[in-house]
């Protein structure tokens, strides 16, 4: 920027006070011109200028102090009232006034000293007051002690060190102090630069200013001998100019700018102000709770980020609205409005401080949240709101709900449910546990389950067997308090924590008493029935032997030209059919009689492996310990479908099992030859019963068997590429054994 000046830079406050550094020059030239005619005029001149800029500076500092947080320009102020006085005595001390009798010139050099080094600690010790509590009072009374004693100290001959001697000139005293002082002015200059932010800049750079020609009259007066000598005069005109910047940095500048300096702490106190503002609303941003500001109004006056989240709005968006008519459901408005309406009345009522209320958000949902609210006070103790800190307690509510719910339905349900730690201790009973043991939840909880024989007849060995595998399902037999024999069904099943860790036993106990009793019943039926049946299907076959022989007997005698070898062979036929069904039916007598059991697929599969020949075809299971829940023919299973590939595969070398878990917790149990397949017409057809060349039974009777305990068969391959007989078998009825 050519030809143009930079403001905050020592031109371009030379710039912009030329006006004033012009007189600056031409009172300096005056004061020296009148040296020419009296020294001591010039020095009378000089001393009195000073004087009054002391005077003016201690006038604005003192009387804007209410409104100074910047303690620099009141200490500054308090300060150079009491320079300015010392000055003042300076004056009227000085050689060839004549007014203190019998002092020579050593009281006026005194006076210098002590003056200047109150200015020099002053400007060092005046930086480091700024954002400290200053009390302008004891500031006042401190300087005022120190400037009595220092003046008492003076005129006291032999109290204070000699400063000059006449025909000799300056002390070492003297002169040792004007270096002090000058390094005291250039520390407070360095304390006055890293503290710059505090004033305009080129208000700062007049101050500095001051100190330097402060510091040049310092060093002036290191050299002359004569007191009305060119270095004393030098000095002065330095002092002159060093008061006449402070004068239009602080006097001139304050009165013309009054909104830059004096009112500048204001400003700042201001930005501080914002800054506190904006750090909390990053506190109450970061708050996982709803905080909301309302007024007597009701009106929004703050929100955090939470708050904003919930309601669904932008935070700008809220502010300014009425909090009751917009995000309150309209039932509750008044109850609430009453409640916030008492804090601000004082008339706080129970439920008033804490309290729960439903919230409308934007999208029309309900939002419960749970308040805690305070009033807010102006600085004169007025109430002028109110501040709420929100939970969002909707999910917690409902969580409670629906324990509250599940917890009605365990201690509504007939069967005992006990909770254990996995050491066996109980923690819980229901009703239902505490009725079938005879004892209180208090006498249970506490207790272990390996104790309760009257509810736990399995022992260790099945505790232990929960714990590895992780369930266990059984009957047991069991003790009623009445001495009432029992039969139970029980499940044990082993819960864990978020982190996949085993915390507790959950166990079951069902009375199946009348079921088991019902059971047996049946099962005494059905031995009768097959008794009955096995001797009837003795007597059956002893006829159809006997037809088929005169059947046989038949076809041989009859010469196969004669009209009736044909129906004779067709008698045959159906003779050895009906012979090879009810031949079946004594294979699968039992299905269904006896209870399901825990059945090793394993060893089902090397059992029902005898229908084909090992040679010729491979049998591969690759289930491991995997059990399944299936009535006791499930080893028929695996036999009809071993001879059902033999018998119609074709070309079958290979039969594989496998299984594989469903993402719904059940089974596949796959069983797959290489063989010719099924065709797509026949897959649902094949299970239906008397379809096929054989008895027409086999793959309707595996469909029956594994139906008992729920598992389901269907043929899912691919013909030409061979059978797939996909097995479902439900959660729970499938597990995996110790290896």
């Amino acid at each position: 920027m050519s030809g143009e000046q930079v403001l905050g830079t020592p031109a371009g406050v030379i710039s912009k006070n030329r006006i004033f550094f012009v007189i600056l020059i031409l009172i300096l030239a005056g004061a020296a011109l009148t040296s020419l005619y009296s020294f001591l005029l010039f020095h009378v001149i000089t001393e009195m200028f000073s004087i009054l800029i002391a005077g003016a500076i201690f006038i604005i500092a003192w009387n804007t102090r209410r409104y100074l947080e910047n303690n620099y320009l009141l200490m500054l102020g308090i300060a150079y009232l009491f320079i300015g006085g010392i000055d003042f005595i300076h004056t009227l001390a000085y050689s060839g006034m004549n007014i203190f009798i019998g002092y020579d010139a050593d009281l006026p050099t005194q006076l210098w000293i002590i003056a200047r080094y109150m200015e020099a600690v002053t400007l060092v010790i005046a930086p480091l007051m700024f954002g400290r509590a200053m009390k302008p009072y004891r500031v006042l009374g401190i300087y005022a002690v120190v400037t009595v004693m220092l003046v008492i100290a003076v005129f006291v001959p032999g109290l204070f060190p000699a400063c000059y001697i006449e025909g000799s000139g300056l002390t070492l005293f003297k002169v040792v102090s004007e270096y002090l002082i000058c390094i005291l002015l250039l520390l407070g200059a360095f304390l006055l630069w890293r503290r710059r932010d505090h004033f305009e800049e080129d208000i700062f750079w007049l101050v500095v200013a001051s100190i330097i020609c402060t510091i040049c009259a310092e060093l002036a007066f290191t050299f002359y001998v004569n007191v009305y000598g060119f270095s004393n005069l030098a000095g002065h005109l330095f002092k002159v100019a060093s008061f006449a910047l402070i004068y239009q940095a602080l006097v001139v500048s304050s009165f013309q700018r009054p909104y830059e300096t004096v009112f500048r702490e204001l400003r700042q106190s201001e930005a501080e102000v914002r800054k506190e503002r904006d750090r909390f609303q990053r506190y109450l941003d970061i708050a996982p709770a709803m905080f909301i500001v309302i007024d007597r109004n009701g009106d929004l006056k703050l929100i955090n980020r939470k708050g904003a989240d919930i309601l669904g709005y932008p935070a700008e968006e809220i502010i300014g609205k009425n909090w009751y008519a917009t995000f309150l459901p309209s039932p509750i408005r008044n109850e609430v409005s009453n409640r916030l309406g008492n804090l601000i009345a004082e008339d706080i009522q129970p439920g008033d401080e804490i309290a729960e209320n439903l919230v409308l958000t934007k999208g029309g949902e309900y939002r419960r949240i749970l308040w805690h609210n305070v009033v807010i006070r102006n600085a004169e103790g007025m109430i002028t709101g109110t501040l709420s800190s929100g939970e969002d307690v909707t999910d917690i509510r409902e969580a409670e709900r629906d324990l509250h719910l599940k917890n009605a339905a365990i201690e509504a349900t007939q069967d005992g449910i006990a909770l254990l730690s996995m050491d066996g201790t109980l923690h819980y009973a229901n009703a239902a546990f505490t009725e079938m043991t005879g004892h209180d939840e208090t006498a249970l909880v506490g207790r272990s389950i390996l104790e309760m024989s009257e509810i736990w007849a399995q022992g260790d060995s099945v505790f232990h067997e929960i714990i590895e595998t992780g369930s266990w399902f059984g009957e047991q037999h069991g003790t009623m308090p009445d001495g009432r024999s029992t039969n139970l069904l029980v499940s044990a099943t082993v819960i864990s924590d978020i982190r996949g860790e085993p915390v507790n036993i959950v166990i079951s106990f069902m009375d199946i008493t009348e079921m088991h009793r019902f059971r047996m019943a049946l099962r005494e039926a059905n031995k009768k029935l097959n008794i009955l049946s096995s001797l009837t299907r003795h007597d059956i076959l002893n006829q159809v032997q006997v037809l088929l022989s005169y059947s046989e007997l038949l076809d041989e005698t009859t010469q196969e030209d004669d009209p009736g070898h044909e129906y004779i062979g067709k008698l045959l036929e159906a003779t050895r059919r009906i012979y090879r069904q009810i031949s079946f039916t004594r294979d699968y007598q039992d299905m269904g009689v006896k209870a399901p059991l825990w059945q090793e697929v394993t060893f089902v599969c090397a059992e029902g492996a005898d229908a084909v020949d090992r040679n010729d075809i491979d049998v591969s299971c690759g289930t491991g310990s995997l059990e399944i829940y299936a009535d006791t023919m499930f080893v028929k299973v695996f036999y009809n479908l071993f001879d059902n590939a033999v018998r119609h595969g074709e070309r079958v070398t290979e039969i594989n099992i496998t299984f594989n878990e469903e993402p719904d917790g059940s089974g596949l149990l796959s069983v797959v030859d290489n063989g010719v397949g099924v065709g797509n017409d026949k897959k649902e057809r094949i299970f239906d019963r008397g379809f096929g060349s054989n008895t027409g039974l086999g793959l309707f009777i595996i469909r029956e068997v594994l139906g008992i305990t729920g598992i389901s068969i269907t043929e899912t391959g691919t013909e030409g590429e061979g059978a797939h007989f996909s097995i479902h078998i439900p959660a729970g009825t499938w597990r995996y054994g110790p290896p």
